[in-house]
């Protein structure tokens, strides 16, 4: 078995989203069938489930050459909600998005205290161009984490 953790020079391959909720739900998927034998415990197999990166476009851990170009994509994580029905409406609330951040997935996490929400911002907006003209590493990360907590922001007042 190979390693692909954050400090393995290995990468897997390539897999797009619609491809991830593929193999995660097709009957006769490897990760499909993970779960199944584990009785549906996504905490038993989580540490050989998919990892994605969904901010950048990158094929490799190698930060030398690397490329570092936005994708104007964020994943939220909510947590540790009192129930299944709370999360539920909680998710439907932020669903909706805002003007400048459109949720396009989200799923309950597998314990019901929680979600995950992914939501794409217009990357043809000239403020997200010209922020992320530059692909320099630690201008990009600036920029990604001003972006992402504008987008939190918005996010998350829906649940006010």
């Amino acid at each position: 078995m190979r390693s692909f953790g954050k400090n393995d020079d290995l990468i897997a391959d390539q897999i797009t989203e619609s491809e991830l909720i593929e193999e995660m739900t097709n009957p006769t998927s490897s990760i499909k069938r993970l779960l199944d034998t584990a009785g549906g415990d996504v905490k038993l197999v989580k540490l050989f489930l998919p990892a994605i990166m969904i901010s950048l476009d990158t094929d490799t851990r190698d930060e030398k050459i690397m490329e570092f170009k936005h994708t104007g994509r964020f994943v939220f994580d909510f947590d540790k909600i009192e129930d299944e029905k709370t999360t539920i409406d909680w998710m439907n609330k932020v669903w909706k998005g805002t003007k400048n951040v459109k949720p396009y997935m989200a799923f309950v996490s597998p314990s019901g205290n929680g979600f995950k929400l992914f939501c794409q911002v217009d990357t043809s907006n000239d403020d997200f161009i010209n922020d992320f003209a530059s692909e320099e590493r630690e201008e990009v990360m600036v920029k990604h984490k001003i972006w992402y907590e504008g987008a939190w922001k918005r996010v998350s007042k829906k649940l006010s």
